[in-house]
């Protein structure tokens, strides 16, 4: 098989060919048009194209972005509404297994209520929700909650004691 450094001279990629062919082009004649509409067809995509999907592309990981930067604020929050109904032995030691097991209980059951809740925190948090935004929360892994809990122990400055 050949490499690609093996082509005669003068020989261009089709796609440069093109490119060089429409660069700064106004397709006003009907025959432009067909060799345009041909080349889109083998793969040509043009400069203003490419860079209207750039566009898109940039626009929609922002979007998204801020959407999952959302759903994490949400968990936490959940997560930090759940912690205030734990035990205070449980919340002593909020990463032993006993523990983390109550919360996570405790969490899934606010899940499950909705916005016509009559705790007027969670029928808020609720409102804010789709419902694939909360079978997003449902999904979210022991992991996933546990490195919440640490960062919303960082953000309230909780650290462990040390015995002695």
């Amino acid at each position: 098989m050949a490499s690609r450094k093996a082509k005669p001279p003068g020989t261009k990629e089709p796609n440069t060919a093109l490119r060089e062919l429409f660069q700064g082009v106004i397709p006003s004649c009907p025959l432009a048009l067909v060799v345009q509409e041909a080349a889109r067809r083998e793969g040509w995509v043009s400069d203003w194209a490419r860079e209207a999907q750039k566009f898109q592309k940039a626009t929609a990981g922002k979007k998204s972005g801020e959407h999952r930067r959302f759903l994490t604020e949400m968990r936490q929050s959940f997560l930090r509404y759940a912690r205030m109904y734990l035990n205070p032995e449980h919340r002593r030691m909020p990463y032993a297994n006993k523990s983390f097991r109550a919360l996570r209980k405790i969490y899934n059951n606010f899940l499950d209520r909705d916005a016509n809740d009559p705790d007027a925190v969670i029928a808020a948090m609720h409102s804010a929700l789709s419902p694939a935004d909360r079978k997003s929360l449902r999904r979210a892994s022991d992991d996933t909650l546990l490195k919440d809990l640490k960062a919303i122990r960082r953000s309230h400055d909780i650290r462990r004691s040390s015995k002695g």
